[in-house]
């Protein structure tokens, strides 16, 4: 399993390259793991106890929690790296400021 790159400008301008980055970490999470294996168990199990049209809605249901995710992921991932730039920045301000 490969390393998740460094965030930088061009990652997060990018959302394919910001959506793999965001891939990468989750994977190398063990209790990310171990939590998809158990909503895949339940998905299984809603399958057998639901008829076709019940599992379809559901499907669709799914489809929109997942894109919803994954526009959170994509926006906490920019706000964070802003975030951590402008910090970086009033740091290196004040550290001048002391000299």
């Amino acid at each position: 399993m490969s390393r998740p790159p460094k965030l930088d400008e061009a990652i997060l301008t990018d959302d394919t390259a910001l959506g793999d980055a965001i891939d990468k970490v989750l994977l190398a999470s063990e209790e990310f793991r171990r939590l998809s294996g158990r909503i895949r168990r339940r998905q299984r199990e809603l399958q057998q106890l639901v008829d076709q049209e019940g599992w379809r809605a559901y499907l669709h249901l799914e489809v929109a929690v997942n894109e919803r995710g994954i526009l959170e992921s994509e926006l906490i991932a920019r706000w964070a790296f802003r975030a951590g730039l402008k910090l970086g920045r009033r740091e290196a301000h004040a550290r001048r400021t002391k000299a």
